[in-house]
């Protein structure tokens, strides 16, 4: 489930071995200033596991070295490392991790990630969801739910570069074989790009480029992995061809459009408007690990 300012995006997705996965519900309702307002009665008549994904404001993501610490201390050894990097005070902090393998680093300490998001915020999630009649399993993050759509292209099996635009903002995930090595924020989003002018949009697409750029070249110079063999750009809203051929022009990767309708069974048409909007509650309804905010 992917709760916005002001829409509730809901998917259920099946699983079965050997095939492809079957989006089997999805829904996106508005509900003025309470997202939570929208959930589709239909979904909640089929009681199932939910996760929940954080908005970007309500978490900070962390690249930081791991402390060399017992693996059972090292949560309350992370949270020392970050407590100067987090925009709130720890003690209101939830935090969790997540390591990155097979990095070149030889000299110093291996790095991790750190999600830190404010305890009052992951607890009205779980008061929502409870109110809701929602079995809630999972609190995630967006850069976790690209990485899951990712790993249903062929290009996983190499290494991929993700683009993902939202409304007012970007997400860019270099992952390889269901693990995301690396998360970069922009602030290109879909509205700004498709609205700039010839003047802005050349500026606009050289950003987002380079951007692309950078992140396949710390991910060659900080993993003992190939280089990545695509950039897949995520379904959006309005057609913008313009996209796929700047970035063909200016990076030396394939770039394939994303239509999750050739990659998961799906029932009827799912429209580019509804993959762009509903991207991130399907990702997110994809995961399998057990792990939790």
């Amino acid at each position: 489930m992917d709760l916005s300012e002001s829409a509730c995006s809901l998917a259920r997705v099946e699983r079965k071995p050997g095939g492809a996965p079957r989006l089997i519900q999805f829904s996106r309702n508005t509900a003025g200033d309470d997202p939570w307002a929208a959930i589709d009665e239909e979904i909640l008549s089929r009681p199932a596991a939910a996760s929940v994904l954080m908005r970007p404001a309500e978490y900070q993501l962390l690249l930081v070295e791991a402390p060399d610490v017992e693996r059972s201390e090292l949560r309350a050894a992370i949270r020392w490392r970050i407590k100067d990097l987090i925009h709130f005070h720890v003690d209101d902090a939830v935090t969790d991790v997540f390591e990155v393998p097979d990095q070149k680093r030889q000299s110093s300490g291996r790095l991790m990630y750190a999600v830190a998001a404010r305890a009052p915020r992951v607890r009205d999630h779980v008061d929502q969801a409870r109110r809701h009649g929602l079995d809630l399993d999972v609190i995630d993050i967006p850069e976790m739910a690209l990485r899951n759509i990712a790993g249903l292209l062929d290009g996983d099996v190499r290494g991929v570069v993700s683009l993902y635009l939202a409304p007012s903002g970007g997400l860019i995930t270099v992952t390889r074989q269901g693990t995301l090595y690396l998360a970069r924020r922009i602030d290109v989003g879909e509205d700004r790009l498709a609205a700039a002018d010839s003047e802005e949009r050349p500026r606009l697409l050289d950003n987002i480029s380079l951007e692309i750029q950078r992140s396949m070249d710390y991910y060659d110079s900080h993993f003992d992995q190939p280089p990545v063999g695509s950039v897949a750009l995520m379904p959006t809203a309005v057609e913008m061809p313009f996209l796929k051929e700047h970035l063909t022009e200016a990076l030396d990767v394939p770039i394939q459009e994303v239509d999750l309708s050739q990659l998961m069974d799906v029932d009827g048409e799912l429209e580019l408007t509804q993959q762009a909007r509903g991207l991130l509650a399907i990702g997110a309804a994809l995961r399998q690990e057990e792990v939790v905010l």
